[in-house]
């Protein structure tokens, strides 16, 4: 995992860390794209209120006719 540059803005206020990868993957179904990222929030209430927020709603229509994705919001991720 690598960390983008100091220079990349967080996606919300309530982000503490935004990881990126690049990842091979052995798809079975669906067509993932190539580039992973993990955005660790303080919460997992602070996750859904940023993706609500009407910050990020606006984003979703400008980023919609440009790029796919599959986004997640899920609990800690332990290893």
């Amino acid at each position: 995992i690598r960390r983008p540059p100091r220079s990349t803005p967080k996606p919300s206020s309530a982000a503490s860390d935004v990881y990126k990868r690049q990842v091979q993957c052995d798809v079975r179904e669906g067509t993932p794209g190539s580039l992973n990222v993990i955005i660790e929030f303080p919460s997992l209430q602070s996750a859904i209120s940023a993706y609500e927020s009407a910050d990020y709603q606006s984003l979703i229509e400008l980023r919609t006719p440009h790029s796919e994705l599959t986004l997640s919001i899920s609990e800690e991720l332990v290893a």
